[in-house]
Formats: structure tokens, C-alpha cells, sequence
């Protein structure tokens, strides 16, 4: 709250110092006898974001001045000094505090980093009342060694990020700004990519090799134990088997919500490839990726979808097959595992909206 002569210049200047907020986008003026009402305009509007313009250009003169001379073996010295001994790195892991899932990766992997006696800085919105991450001026702050940001690559920030700062993207989610052969080309020298199927990105979509380290999306022992419950904990959800995830919409629901915006015919080709998926996975308890590719194929024909280019099809199709799969395997599995529970008066525990 601004109150007072100067509140209109208060909330001016807390908006140029706090470029995570932003204006409020409704203004209601009370009008009274014998008072002039505060202004907030069009006028009040362009000078808070030449003011915030201003001040971003600041910083990136600032961190371009400060890594413009840092070559690969000016920070090959810098992380060998850390592994000997000498001063830790400091990292900027970017996130956001509205995901339900990477906030969290980033949370663990930054207490993995500090438990070997570095310095992490895990950014994103400070509050919920923000909706942006200051990227520019957080990076302006300090002097850091490394960035890690999960799902986004360096050149999605060329205009808040130095290009001479080592850079890790953790690919954790089908994105489709990721999954592009302009994405592939941008990598750098000073970029690694951690993910999942070296091989297939670098065929598929350019990225180069030896930027790229194959891992699964990882968890932390030090925050998931296998160490047993205490028993007050335990009694209330004892069980011989749980499920605990969300997906509880069916396959054929799913392949509506991704061919909503979609031609007739695409949403056509993904209720075909469901018919043909459920069989040859009940079959055979698993579909390869190879088995997925011959038979998205072969739901393109069967469902008279006009034949697609191989890069259309990489971009689009295969995502969405991979998308209903998981689905039916979620579904699959939990109707086994129901069946193998009441057959031998087990107890099987469904948590979230699974």
C-alpha cells in the first residue's frame, strides 16, 4: 500500500526496483470534492518500462564486461581450482515457483552441490504475488561459475544471459523448443545437456555429442529415504502395494485434449494407434520404441492420415504417441497389479488422481 503526496512516485519507483512485478492492470479512481486524484496512465506506464529498460541495460553492460575475456580455458582452470581444493563455485539454478515438479529437482540439486561445499543460488519468483524471475539483475549480483536451468536452453536467455558463462540445460520434459534442430545447433562449447537419449537427439534434432550426458531424472536420498516410517506415520496408509501419481483421464481422453487444436484427421490417427497399442502391450507387457514407431506408422495409414514429412512426424506424431503410451501403461498397470491384489487379498493404495 502507497499512501500519501509522493504514493504515486513510491509505487513508480518499487515497480523500477522490483522488475518481478508488474503494474496493476486495472485503475479505479475515487473521485471526492476539493481533491485531485493520483494519475496512472498510458505516460506513467512507458516511463516505469524505459526506467526497468534502463536498468537491465545496466546490467547486461555490466555481466558482458565482466565475462567477455572468460574463455573454455579460463573456466577449465576455474573448475579444476574447485575440484583441488581451492574456492568453491557458485551456481544460479533458475526455476519457478509455480511447477509441481522442477522447483523441486532444483531445490535437491542445489543441497547435492552444497553438500560438496559449493555456493547454489536457487532463483525464481520471490513470493507468489510475482509472476516474473528477475534473470538480468539476479545475474548482476553475484559472480557466478555455472547456470543450470531445467527444461530451457542458453539461447531461449541470449538477451539476459552472458554467452561466456558455462550453461547446463537438464531436459527433463518433452519441450518443443527442445526438441528442434535449431535448438541441437545452438549448443555451444560452454553448454552441456543432460537428458535423456544422446543418440536419438543428436539424429533427430543436431544436438552434438559430446555436449550431451545421458541420466534419467534423478531424486535425492538425502530427501526420499527408503528407511521405514515410524509406525504412527505408516498405520494409516499400510499396504502391500501404492500408486501414488495423477493421468486419470483415459487414453482416448487424452488423445482428444492433444488433437483439440488439431485436424480431424490427426485425432483420428491417435484413437487408431490406441486400438492398435492396448493389444500388442497387453501381449507382450511392453512396447520398444521401435514397436511405437511401427505402429504410429501404421496408425497414420490405417486412419487415412495424409502422409506426414519425417521431420512433421518427429516434432509431432511421435511426442504424442509417447504422450497416450505413458497413459496406457499408467492404465495397464494399474489394472494388473488390482487384479493380482484382489486375487490374493492384498492391499493396493491409489494416491492423487491416479
Amino acid at each position: 500500500v502507497f499512501v500519501g503526496d509522493g504514493a504515486v512516485n513510491e509505487y513508480r519507483e518499487f515497480l523500477v526496483n522490483h522488475p518481478w512485478r508488474r503494474p496493476a492492470t486495472h485503475c479505479t479512481t475515487n473521485f471526492r470534492p476539493r481533491w485531485t486524484p493520483p494519475i496512472i496512465n498510458g505516460r506513467f506506464h512507458e516511463s516505469v518500462a524505459d526506467a526497468i529498460a534502463a536498468r537491465q541495460q545496466r546490467a547486461a553492460s555490466l555481466l558482458e564486461s565482466k565475462y567477455a575475456h572468460r574463455d573454455a580455458a579460463f573456466w577449465s582452470k576455474r573448475f579444476q581450482q574447485a575440484i583441488d581444493g581451492g574456492p568453491p563455485l557458485r551456481i544460479a539454478g533458475f526455476t519457478t515457483r509455480y511447477s509441481t515438479v522442477i522447483q523441486h529437482s532444483m531445490r535437491d540439486l542445489a543441497a547435492a552441490f552444497e553438500r560438496r561445499g559449493h555456493v547454489f543460488d536457487v532463483i525464481k519468483q520471490p513470493n507468489s504475488s510475482c509472476a516474473h524471475v528477475d534473470v538480468i539483475g539476479s545475474l548482476a549480483k553475484n559472480d557466478h561459475d555455472l547456470i543450470v536451468v531445467i527444461d530451457h536452453l542458453r539461447r531461449e536467455f541470449a538477451g539476459s544471459m552472458p554467452a561466456n558463462i558455462p550453461f547446463v540445460c537438464w531436459i527433463q520434459d518433452h519441450m518443443d523448443a527442445l526438441y528442434a534442430r535449431d535448438a541441437g545447433s545452438s549448443v555451444t562449447d560452454l553448454d552441456l545437456v543432460i537428458g535423456h537419449s544422446p543418440g536419438l537427439m543428436h539424429n533427430a534434432h543436431g544436438y552434438p555429442l559430446v555436449r550431451f550426458i545421458a541420466s534419467s531424472n534423478l531424486t535425492d536420498p538425502h530427501t526420499f529415504s527408503a528407511e521405514p516410517l515410524p509406525e504412527s506415520e505408516l498405520a494409516p496408509h499400510r499396504c502391500d502395494v501404492s500408486y501414488v501419481g495423477h493421468a486419470s483421464g483415459t487414453p482416448q481422453a487424452l488423445a482428444a485434449e492433444i488433437a483439440s487444436q488439431a485436424p480431424d484427421a490427426f485425432h483420428k490417427c491417435l484413437l487408431k494407434f490406441i486400438q492398435l497399442a492396448r493389444p500388442r502391450f497387453e501381449a507382450n507387457g511392453w512396447l520398444s520404441f521401435a514397436d511405437r514407431m511401427e505402429l504410429a506408422l501404421q496408425a497414420e495409414r490405417e486412419s487415412g492420415h495424409p502422409p506426414l514429412a519425417p521431420a512433421l512426424r518427429r516434432r509431432i506424431l511421435l511426442p504424442a504417441i509417447d504422450r497416450l503410451f505413458d497413459r496406457i501403461v499408467r492404465h495397464q498397470t494399474l489394472e494388473w497389479t488390482g487384479n493380482w491384489a484382489r486375487s490374493r487379498g492384498r492391499i493396493f493404495r491409489i494416491y492423487g488422481c491416479g
